[in-house]
């Protein structure tokens, strides 16, 4: 599947000896920001009490990506889900977020196996993780990572049926690696499932979940450097903005919101992370997006009022998210902040 410069493949094998429902999956799906979410995972145990959980980490995963596509907040919550649903059992995850502006991972892990990140010229890197599986502690945060992710690249999560076959975890770890340096293998049409035909040529007495995605464009976006304090770099950019608004026919009304919003993330950007940002500006399906990445002390930001109904502070990102369809700040592990508005749609 083609989306947006990423091509993904996936396979899911019960294993011989389980039922057709278990605990292992992969999910993929894309957000109204036109940012990609992905995530693997295994739940300790078998059948359906283990694919009922299963789901509902999924979902639960799923869910909060829609209201804050943080990865840290992901496997929080699904660690809630699991000590209260079910906390005799416990689950490994990896929880990504592809920024295709930057063509970046943000990730964290819960005690999952690392996935591998496969470059163009054939190393391969597997990613930093840490954290607990969810189900065994309150509190077992992991920092989020964020990863490079060039084209030509391929990224590799799987459940640990792919390694374990033999019950030797470092020689299935080998055959992985080989099978990585083969050049058709990774540039066929059908990675993942090449992937499992050469590490699992007798087949596996677990599940084994695989989801490829491999970096096959840049993103086509306007782009600025900014700086709030210079008003030329600032106007620039909004009048570009607004160019192409107009071009695409979009709604005056709708260009008003927008000239608001730009205004009031230019004043948070002077007021609180001066110094240089940049912009991006791009359609997704029928939504302009605008991201501003500053290189402040870094903050999140949920829609709602601040406790004082009288105070300024955090009203101009509440009339942002009153203005977009939708609206999120989020802290990079790096410092500074990301921001994304996704504009009305125009009809």
């Amino acid at each position: 599947m083609l989306e947006f410069g990423y091509d993904f493949d996936a396979i899911y094998e019960a294993g011989r000896a389980e039922a057709l429902v278990g605990g292992d999956w992969f999910d993929a799906f894309r957000l109204l920001d036109g940012s990609l979410v992905i995530s693997v995972g295994d739940v300790a145990g078998s059948g359906l009490r283990a694919a009922i959980t299963m789901a509902s980490v999924r979902q639960t995963i799923r869910g909060v990506a829609h209201v804050h596509p943080d990865p840290g907040l992901m496997l929080e919550f699904a660690n809630r889900v699991v000590r209260s649903e079910d906390p005799s059992r416990f689950v490994t995850a990896f929880v990504g977020v592809i920024d295709r502006n930057t063509q970046t991972l943000k990730y964290q892990s819960a005690g999952h196996l690392p996935p591998i990140l496969r470059l163009p010229d054939a190393t391969c890197i597997p990613l930093e993780i840490g954290g607990v599986p969810l189900g065994v502690s309150a509190d077992g945060k992991a920092p989020s990572r964020t990863l490079w992710m060039p084209p030509g690249s391929l990224l590799v999560l799987y459940t640990d049926g792919l390694v374990e076959s033999t019950h030797d975890i470092e020689a299935g770890e080998q055959r992985l690696l080989a099978a990585l340096k083969t050049e058709s293998i990774v540039s066929s049409a059908r990675p993942a499932k090449e992937l499992y035909d050469a590490v699992l040529a007798e087949g596996s007495t677990d599940d084994v979940a695989i989801l490829t995605v491999r970096t096959v464009g840049e993103p086509q976006v306007l782009r600025w450097t900014l700086d709030a304090g210079e008003e030329h770099t600032t106007r620039r950019a909004r009048l570009q903005i607004m160019e192409r608004l107009a071009q695409r026919g979009y709604p005056e009304n709708l260009c008003r919101y927008c000239e608001i919003i730009l205004a009031e993330l230019v004043g948070n950007l002077l007021r609180y992370a001066p110094g240089h940002a940049e912009m991006t500006f791009e359609w997704v399906d029928r939504h302009p997006v605008i991201r501003l990445r500053d290189c402040g002390p870094g903050f999140e930001f949920a829609a709602k009022l601040p406790f004082d109904p009288y105070s300024e502070s955090g009203r101009g990102l509440f009339v942002i998210a009153e203005l977009a369809a939708d609206f999120n700040v989020t802290r990079r592990p790096d410092g500074g902040s990301d921001a994304c508005v996704v504009l009305r749609p125009a009809d």
